[in-house]
């Protein structure tokens, strides 16, 4: 599943949420794509360069979670959820540059500082 400018209104995702047995992949150069309810997959969420991700209830995912610039999010946060298996340390990791919420209620957190655009 991948969100495009397309499926923006002034930055809010056209619908209150997503929930896919899919990736969510976040394209680049979004800024701040925000979510009026949760994002949720049992896959990965990846929000490429120049975007980041705001959720008003919450981001689950299976897999991991990586962003470029902030994951914010006012509920809860959650990495490495898969019931089929036991997740590796890889797919329990939240990446990102800023945190803003609190600390994930599952998962690692491990924050990057962004890289320079050429």
């Amino acid at each position: 599943m991948r969100i495009t400018q397309n499926d923006l209104d002034n930055g809010y995702y056209v619908k209150d949420n997503i929930d896919t047995t899919k990736d969510v992949e976040i394209e680049e150069f979004l800024g701040i794509v925000k979510f009026k309810g949760s994002v949720i997959t049992k896959r990965n969420i990846w929000v490429k360069a120049g975007s980041g991700i705001e959720a008003g209830l919450g981001i689950k995912a299976g897999l991991g979670i990586k962003a470029k610039l902030s994951i914010t999010y006012h509920h809860a946060l959650f990495a490495g959820l898969c019931i089929w298996k036991n997740a590796t340390k890889e797919e329990r990791t939240i990446t990102c540059s800023k945190l803003i919420g609190g600390k994930p209620n599952y998962g690692i957190l491990k924050i990057v500082k962004p890289k320079k655009e050429k």
